[in-house]
């Protein structure tokens, strides 16, 4: 089974005490994660990468390297684990995603439910990278055409993450989700989607097949 924990940063952003939560849980990161971390001119960003971090340790039971990457894919574990051959980390807005799988691989994107006020659904929509199937299905069979957009969008995210490329790489057009059936169309890849903070938030979970994620949602 893989493990996803989700966190909420909501009460951290809005304190007093950001600088200090970032520097108790910095605590544990590697010297090249310090080094990172020292490059974020904001806290809020720099918040978002230790607590992704924090989770990730919070998912293995033992100390391990995270490698960072160096051509824009994936970060790797220095080595597996019994309970983690692979991670991945997402956030948005205030919410943090890790998940952790002990065999096969797994990706994970969690985005803001949102329309810039300048567009309709539509017109932002269109702006996306949809396969001729996808915008189908969103004009033809979504009874929320925003929220089934973000579905499908976290779901090529996920999917691009849990391979190893990211999106940069790949013709997204060619990606076709299938959201009744929760998997990509053509790929050995399961699909897990859900929503935070009463639908404001998607996220979705990708990961070989037969692997069934359990999310958790805890405090920092």
């Amino acid at each position: 089974m893989a493990r996803v924990l989700a966190a909420s940063l909501k009460k951290i952003i809005a304190s007093e005490h950001l600088s200090k939560t970032i520097s108790d849980l910095s605590g544990e990161l590697s010297s090249p994660e310090l080094e990172r971390l020292a490059r974020f001119r904001f806290k809020h960003d720099a918040l978002r990468f230790v607590a992704g971090r924090t989770l990730v340790r919070r998912l293995i039971s033992t100390d391990v390297q995270i490698i960072e990457s160096i051509d824009g894919s994936k970060p790797t574990l220095a080595s597996t684990t019994p309970d983690a051959a692979d991670f991945n980390i997402s956030h948005d807005g205030h919410w943090v995603l890790a998940g952790c799988t002990p065999t096969g691989i797994i990706g994970v994107d969690v985005a803001k439910v949102h329309c810039p006020p300048d567009l309709t659904t539509q017109e932002f929509v269109s702006e996306f990278p949809l396969s001729a199937w996808e915008q189908d299905y969103l004009a033809t069979r979504s009874q929320n055409h925003l929220l089934d957009f973000y579905r499908l969008w976290t779901a090529k995210e996920a999917y691009t993450k849990a391979i190893g490329t990211g999106i940069a790489t790949v013709d997204l057009r060619s990606v076709n989700v299938d959201l009744d059936c929760s998997k990509i169309q053509n790929a050995e890849i399961e699909l897990s989607t859900g929503t935070l903070d009463s639908d404001d938030y998607v996220y979705c979970i990708a990961t070989t097949p037969g692997i069934i994620p359990r999310v958790d949602i805890i405090e920092l």
